[in-house]
């Protein structure tokens, strides 16, 4: 058999005829028998997908899951990375469980899981998954689980959201900003130069530099001013 604890869980993980199965259970003999359940209709000649729909008949699996997220994803900007982070999820909290037998300690168990991992290209030293890396992985399975609440799943437990760090606050010098500014006008134009300018000077935000109209800026004795969403600049 090869049912091992994982967490407070059991997970159960075997390959028949290049079909992998992969199952998270309450206890090392749930596990066991889910596996003997299945090897049965091996020899019985039941096919792949029907071996499938063995393990659970009723309610989505995670597979299924993630068949529908990738729907959703296909064609966005960060598809491959969302399949990606759903992939990783779904290796710690198996395939083939359904929603509906996942709790909050599936999910705190995952949660530390994802704390052991490292980033595989990191160069000097594998360094840990950061908050913010694992509330990507995290948003994959808050995703999938959307998906499985609209089709009617019981879920019974909450995704959290982990504290992320602000990041590190610097400032230009004013060498530093003379020389962005001239290597701009060199390469992209005196356009994007004065637009960089501007945006330094201001401190607004892209999206706001882009929704900037005639109506919004003023002229006044000190020179010009910005408005904002409400504040002036």
């Amino acid at each position: 058999m090869a049912t091992s604890k994982r967490g407070s869980k059991y997970r159960t993980d075997f390959i028949i005829k290049g079909q992998r199965f992969l199952k998270t259970t309450d206890t090392k003999q749930e596990g066991e028998q889910w596996e003997a359940l299945i090897r049965l209709n091996v020899s019985l000649g039941k096919s792949p997908e029907e071996l499938l729909e063995v393990t659970e008949k009723t309610h989505m699996t995670l597979r299924q899951g993630l068949a529908k997220a990738k729907q959703a994803w296909a064609g966005t900007k960060n598809e491959a990375l969302a399949i990606s982070n759903a992939e990783d999820i779904i290796d710690y909290l198996g395939a083939d469980t359904a929603f509906r037998n996942l709790t909050d300690d599936n999910i705190h168990g995952l949660i530390q899981w994802l704390r052991t991992r490292t980033h595989a290209k990191a160069k000097r030293k594998q360094a840990p998954l950061s908050n913010a890396t694992i509330n990507r992985k995290l948003a994959a399975l808050s995703k999938m689980t959307s998906i499985a609440r609209k089709a009617g799943e019981p879920i019974r437990y909450d995704i959290p959201h982990l504290k992320e760090s602000e990041g590190r606050l610097r400032f230009l010098t004013k060498a530093e900003e003379t020389a962005v500014l001239a290597d701009l006008r060199e390469n992209e134009g005196e356009t994007m130069a004065e637009f960089v300018a501007f945006a330094i000077d201001t401190g607004g935000r892209l999206s706001e530099l882009l929704q900037l109209t005639p109506r919004t800026i003023d002229q006044t004795s000190a020179g010009h001013a910005a408005f904002f969403a409400g504040n002036t600049t």
